[in-house]
């Protein structure tokens, strides 16, 4: 999906040139760009291609396609609300309710 001019979503127009010829493909695969993506969704066309990158060594766990990593954590704690949101509602109060370690 992408977000048109005017905000709204909408599905991006085929390609005009999908980077390899379709003869290359045919001969390298024995199939078509039409039959590949019929047979692969989008979706799992990248998971695909990650999954093979990770097992040819070509990409760690949490490697973006740029070579940078990430990764997330996050945590559930028990406490009311009305006793989180005051010292959270101001910028500097925000900016430490929203820390990962202790200040140092």
């Amino acid at each position: 999906m992408r977000i048109d001019d005017q905000g709204t979503a909408g599905r991006r127009g085929p390609a005009t040139d999908p980077g390899v010829d379709e003869q290359v493909v045919r001969e390298r695969t024995g199939r078509g760009w039409e039959q590949w993506c019929a047979l692969i969704d989008g979706w799992w066309a990248q998971q695909l291609t990650v999954g093979r990158e990770r097992l040819t060594d070509r990409r760690l766990a949490n490697e973006l396609a740029d070579g940078t990593f990430t990764t997330s954590h996050s945590a559930t704690v028990a406490v009311d609300a009305e006793v989180l949101r005051p010292p959270c509602s101001t910028p500097i109060g925000a900016q430490r309710c929203s820390r990962t370690s202790p200040p140092s």
